[in-house]
């Protein structure tokens, strides 16, 4: 046994490290709460960077509509000046 690892050149990854390296993803996968949570995090990623691209409003224009509560057009509403809470 001693003879197979002094024969591995220095810079070789021992099967055991590989192993080791796939166990974790893999373990990750198995993982009902991680795997919940890279979804959750990913579509939090994902809308904040699309957002703007299908949004009616910009950060700057104010909507006519002051402090109305949530809705189709307003989906967290708008705040007392008239801009929209979600952009």
């Amino acid at each position: 046994m001693n003879n197979l690892l002094a024969e591995q050149p220095p810079n070789a990854v021992a099967p055991e490290e590989m192993v080791r390296e796939k166990s974790a993803f893999s373990r990750l996968l198995r993982n009902p709460l991680a795997v919940g949570s890279l979804l959750v995090l990913s579509a939090i990623v994902l809308i904040s960077l699309f957002y703007p691209m299908i949004s009616h409003w910009t950060y700057d224009q104010p909507s006519p509509d002051l402090s109305v509560p949530p809705s189709g057009l307003h989906p967290l509403g708008t705040d007392s000046e008239g801009y929209d809470v979600l952009t």
